[in-house]
């Protein structure tokens, strides 16, 4: 069966099976492309997780790097400051992080 001789079969309707064959071939292609919307967003916010991962982690192994017990002798500071720092540092990155995890959780799968 081709397209056109659909599309002929449907002319040869009555006027309420028309509009019934047109409402459903619109609601159809609405969902297909609110499924494509779909997908796409869901892409789109899992790269942005990913990408806040990654700068999170970055951001961590900075502090981690400039807490080093060597550069804290050196500066004669003195661990505790440098160690408040870190954890003031690592409790701002926890939170921003379950803040994130909050607003953009991902929906659960019901099947």
């Amino acid at each position: 069966m081709s397209f056109l001789n659909y599309i002929e079969r449907t002319r040869a309707l009555p006027e309420k099976a028309k509009k019934r064959v047109l409402f459903f071939w619109v609601f159809g292609l609405a969902f297909l492309i609110f499924i494509i919307w779909a997908i796409n967003f869901t892409i789109t916010v899992s790269n942005q997780s990913a990408n806040d991962a990654l700068l999170q982690e970055k951001a961590k192994l900075m502090v981690e790097s400039s807490t080093t017990p060597e550069m804290v002798t050196k500066t004669g500071a003195g661990s505790s400051w440098s160690g408040k720092i870190g954890n003031f540092v690592n409790e701002n990155l926890s939170s921003v992080k379950d803040g994130f995890n909050i607003l953009f959780k991902k929906p659960t799968k019901i099947f």
